[in-house]
């Protein structure tokens, strides 16, 4: 990803605006969201289909706990870890190489849009995998999951007219780094925490009901 950036800066000055470190900055905030998206809920989220066709998910209903919380971190894919500390270090180095010290308080507003991309990529990723009640086998689950998370990494701003209107209120891509990253330029604007706040709410209270609408209609694959 940062020799593809690399390779862009060749060729132009700024992509929308951004200078060549923000955007380094970006992708790393970008890769690290697609790494703890897969340390903690991909690899359950691909695993679901399976529970439904083997018959393993009526285990998970019998269980004392709650089921979406089995569902989702059931398994952890803890090989991530040292490429997530890994990249944590390429941030502080980038953001000393571009004469950024976040304060405190910037800090605390990067891991609160971080988190609330967290939440709200779960929930729409978790809706998508929801359907596997019908349709048994969402096929290219990782494919889409991939690109979304891809697309992610590079500036909203690259968007323009419609989709780039689809891709900030529909399916919002700025909440992968975009956002967060906006803090420690100092570009925080008072429409994206509206945005996050918003798209928090919706999307867990909607994933959370359809979640129940496809309880009431599953059928178990072993009786």
């Amino acid at each position: 990803m940062l020799g593809s950036v690399i390779l862009i800066f060749g060729q132009v000055d700024s992509l929308a605006g951004w200078r060549k470190e923000e955007v380094m900055i970006l992708a790393v905030v970008g890769m690290l969201f697609h790494d703890i998206m897969e340390m903690f809920f991909m690899g359950n989220l691909q695993r679901f289909s399976h529970f439904i066709r083997h018959g393993e998910f009526d285990f998970i209903l019998l269980k004392p706990v709650n089921s979406r919380f089995m569902a989702s971190f059931r398994y952890a894919e803890f090989q991530n870890v040292f490429r997530i500390v890994i990249m944590v270090f390429v941030l502080s180095s980038l953001l000393q190489g571009a004469g950024i010290s976040p304060t405190i308080y910037e800090w605390a507003g990067f891991f609160a849009f971080f988190l609330a991309g967290l939440i709200v990529f779960y929930n729409i990723f978790f809706t998508v995998i929801t359907t596997n009640f019908w349709l048994i086998n969402v096929f290219n689950f990782n494919d889409i999951f991939d690109r979304f998370l891809s697309a992610g990494r590079y500036p909203v701003d690259v968007f323009k007219g419609r989709l780039k209107s689809f891709f900030a209120y529909v399916i919002p891509l700025g909440l992968i780094a975009t956002f967060a990253t906006e803090i420690f330029l100092g570009r925080a604007r008072l429409v994206s925490i509206a945005l996050a706040l918003f798209m928090v709410v919706a999307t867990s209270l909607f994933s959370e009901l359809f979640w129940r609408f496809a309880l009431k209609h599953y059928q178990s694959a072993s009786s």
